[in-house]
């Protein structure tokens, strides 16, 4: 099989596979997928060269397309985790199906299997956490995107190390703030202060309005991590001032009142509202394109 294709082309996918897994697995890969012999990929692998830019279609990407195919590829980079009981197998069959579904629902004009080294590291990032469906969801997207022309010009091998780094309460939270309207939350937090306004206490709660203008506390945890990440920024103390937005401050303000006045903290501290947005940045932007 890979006597079929071009030296050139060979020394650019080998070198991509180098960049991104352990050898084991690319001799695996290039045994089943491309007919080497383990001798030939273990001589190929001492000889490996940086690669130069160059597009093409190849075997790997196209096993991607077939569920069979796409589990067989699978296995031979989950082996270990999956020998050692840290996934199941019934997850890793749903997300070879989720991931030849979604790349055979990319139009065949635009699909570009000319970047097989973001599959393959969206891969490995994935392993362990394909115990959670949405991250499961997000990772099939990822590598569907990584073969979809449209969107594979700016992908990264960062996109699956960012998304390696979530737990479920993240993936939760960033699918809810996709499903808004806009790509942000309004949000408040209570600060109390002294009649003279040169001290104050900060409650450590934030508090979201989202679409639905239902009020949620904001899990601390989960923000800094997004943040951490460069997909979110809370900006504390600034204010989203367009209607709908407005109203869901008020919303967010007479909440807090009714809570500060259901507590005995405080009672004679002067009570302020600061409001807050949580906003999508730019690489936030370009990676929800990639994942939702």
């Amino acid at each position: 099989m890979h006597d079929d294709y071009t030296p050139r082309y060979l020394t650019y996918l080998i070198a991509r596979l180098y960049e991104q897994i352990e050898d084991k697995s690319t001799i695996e890969i290039l045994t089943k997928y491309l007919d080497y012999t383990e001798d030939e990929a273990k001589e190929a692998l001492k000889n490996v060269e940086k690669p130069e830019l160059f597009a093409c279609d190849d075997r790997i990407g196209a096993a991607l397309l077939s569920a069979e195919e796409s589990g067989a590829l699978l296995s031979i980079i989950f082996s270990p985790i999956v020998s050692a009981n840290v996934i199941e197998k019934k997850w890793l069959a749903n997300f070879a199906t989720k991931i030849s579904n979604k790349i055979g629902a990319v139009p065949p004009k635009d699909q570009d299997f000319s970047k097989p080294g973001l599959a393959i590291k969206a891969l490995e990032d994935s392993r362990y956490q394909l115990n959670e469906e949405l991250l499961r969801e997000m990772f099939a997207n990822l590598i569907a995107s990584g073969v979809d022309k449209q969107k594979n010009e700016y992908i990264t091998p960062r996109y699956a190390t960012v998304l390696s780094q979530l737990g479920a309460d993240d993936a939760k939270f960033l699918e809810e703030l996709y499903e808004e309207d806009y790509p942000l939350f309004p949000a408040s937090r209570i600060r109390y202060s002294n009649l003279r306004g040169d001290s104050y206490i900060e409650e450590p709660e934030i508090y979201l309005c989202n679409k639905n203008s239902e009020i949620k506390e904001v899990p601390q945890a989960t923000i800094s991590v997004l943040q951490s990440l460069g997909i979110i920024q809370l900006k504390e103390g600034q204010y989203i001032n367009e209607t709908s937005f407005n109203k869901k401050y008020a919303l967010l303000k007479s909440f807090l009142i009714s809570k500060s006045n259901d507590s005995e903290k405080n009672k004679n501290l002067y009570l302020r509202i600061i409001p807050s947005e949580i906003v999508l940045t730019a690489f936030g932007a370009s990676l929800f394109q990639c994942i939702f």
